[in-house]
């Protein structure tokens, strides 16, 4: 069965990403993985006593992005669709790459906000980095895409 891996950040690009990834998995049967990454502050290291880590705060965190995943299954996808959904605590770039070959994903679906050239050049983005370091087949979505059309999808080999 065809993978498609869309990770979600719940901007309106990655709703938009949903939406594609929800055309195409219809349309060629494919498992769909909806993955969220929460990108830990790098000097996190002491967790104990002093630190502004909460347990109950971050329990709510996780159940909230869960009811937003969940919302985005109901919004796009039909019940006969089978959609997985992950959280994961990782960068961004990193997570995606790692959760590709986890699941051995065929297809990335990735929303993109468009950075400048400036902020692209000097920080890149997460999804130019996907696209440029991606050993499958990307496709970026800036746009709410309401004539999407595609004729066909062939698996690598």
């Amino acid at each position: 069965m065809y993978k498609i891996l869309v990770p979600v950040d719940f901007s309106e690009k990655s709703k938009y990403a949903v939406k594609i990834a929800a055309q195409i998995g219809k349309k060629i049967d494919a498992k769909i993985y909806l993955l969220h990454l929460v990108e830990l502050p790098s000097g996190i290291v002491d967790m104990g006593a002093g630190s502004n880590f909460s347990i109950p705060e971050s329990m709510m965190y996780l159940r909230k992005v869960k009811e937003k995943i969940l919302a985005l299954k109901t919004a796009f996808f039909t019940d006969d669709q089978i959609v997985k959904y992950s959280i994961k605590f990782q960068h961004p770039y990193e997570g995606i790459r790692d959760y590709v070959k986890k699941i051995n994903a065929d297809l990335i679906v990735m929303g993109s906000k468009g950075v400048s050239d400036f902020e692209e050049m000097i920080i890149g983005s997460n999804t130019e980095k996907v696209v440029r370091t991606s050993t499958i087949p990307v496709i970026v979505v800036k746009t709410d895409a309401e004539k999407f059309k595609f004729k066909n999808l062939k698996k690598q080999s």
